[in-house]
């Protein structure tokens, strides 16, 4: 939003960089024709959102997401690790991540970057 510009350390931007890289991955193999970035922030985060109108994730599945080894069937398989070890570096990195997911109507991944971990 209005132009955020923000300096964020060479592991920070790694974590961002394979947590994004990730999570698009990840709804691409669950059935997405449509995936959004979005950015918004408030007084004391920036939000880094991936939107996607795939699959969805039912109950059980969204208490599971970012857990090891979480291989829900999906069209082009996967470990499951990826996001696992994407979304522990975003925490190692200070930050934090949320989700939200409906069956048939999609998800949305929050990566959530507190303002006082970067320069901005």
């Amino acid at each position: 939003p209005k132009g955020v510009d923000f300096n964020i350390s060479a592991n920070a931007r790694i974590a961002l960089d394979l947590g994004l890289e990730s999570v698009i991955s990840n709804s691409e193999k669950y059935g997405s024709s449509t995936i959004s970035i979005q950015v918004r922030e408030d007084e004391d985060d920036i939000y880094i959102s991936v939107v996607d109108d795939g699959d969805g994730m039912n109950q059980q599945s969204l208490e599971r997401y970012g857990t090891p080894f979480n291989t829900a069937s999906s069209k082009e398989g996967g470990s499951g690790l990826g996001v696992y070890f994407s979304l522990q570096l975003i925490k190692d990195a200070g930050w934090d991540w949320a989700v939200e997911s409906e069956l048939k109507l999609g998800t949305t991944v929050h990566i959530i970057i507190p303002k006082k971990t970067i320069v901005l």
